[in-house]
């Protein structure tokens, strides 16, 4: 029975550091964007991702080989900041009435929170999971910003 109980402690262990992992990793690729203007930002997000894959490699077995699809991911998802920033234009379609409330920023980072949390548990799934993660909180502040006020507001203008 002892066993059994170590091994959801460990489990729960792992869960708990691939959520810190994800969220510094999110963090730091929309974090990239504003990093000309704020270079301390840009060093402490970089030693959180440092800190938090640290403890999750360390935690995990076998799974240093997943750095490198770390590294991808949080590269991709940089990337995958564009095609947010392209769902909220095309979500917005210049409404002045339009607004992104907390709820929806929350929703949203929860869903992206899950999704890179999820694809950290297999190396072959973090290289894409990451940005996925990005795209689909992009989607879900979206779609919660038009159900609640008809448009998130953003526009080219």
């Amino acid at each position: 029975m002892r066993s059994l109980r170590t091994r959801r402690r460990r489990t729960a262990v792992e869960w708990l550091a691939a959520a810190l992992t994800a969220a510094a990793s999110l963090w730091l690729a929309v974090g990239l964007f504003g990093a000309r203007d704020r270079p301390a930002l840009l060093v402490f997000s970089v030693a959180a991702v440092v800190a938090a894959a640290t403890l999750f490699f360390r935690v995990g077995s076998g799974r240093e080989r997943a750095a490198v699809s770390l590294l991808a991911g949080i590269l991709l998802a940089s990337g995958a900041v564009f095609g947010a920033l392209i769902v909220f234009i095309v979500a917005g379609s210049c409404h002045d009435d339009g607004h992104i409330g907390w709820y929806a920023w929350t929703l949203g980072g929860l869903v992206s929170l899950g999704i890179g949390t999820w694809s950290l548990h297999g190396a072959r799934r973090t290289w894409w999971g990451l940005p996925a993660a990005v795209l689909a909180g992009a989607v879900v502040v979206s779609l919660v910003a038009t159900l609640a006020t008809g448009s998130t507001g953003a526009c080219l203008e």
